[in-house]
């Protein structure tokens, strides 16, 4: 329906183009400007899961990657998203 909408208005070769995913720019975000919010969001880690996981370890991986010696994005993203998790549906401790 979309592409009805805008047919008159692009190309054909954009119209007829197959679905394209795009990637977020995760790498860039952990060192860039958003390196104090990101780092608030993963450190410190929630009570329950200190259990699980090492909050020195959490810190190296993130200390390592804000410096550029590895990249770590993939994860630190997914420790990110888990902690908020934690913090909002977890009780305390």
């Amino acid at each position: 329906m979309l592409r009805d909408i805008v047919a008159d208005d692009l190309p054909e070769e954009i119209l007829r183009a197959p679905k394209r995913g795009f990637s977020v720019p995760l790498a860039q975000w952990w060192t860039g400007e958003a390196r104090f919010q990101i780092r608030e969001g993963v450190l410190p880690l929630h009570g329950a899961l200190r259990i699980f996981l090492n909050e020195k370890t959490a810190a190296r991986l993130l200390d390592e990657h804000q410096a550029g010696r590895a990249n770590h994005a993939q994860r630190l993203w997914n420790l990110w998203v888990l902690n908020e998790w934690a913090r909002m549906f977890l009780p305390a401790q």
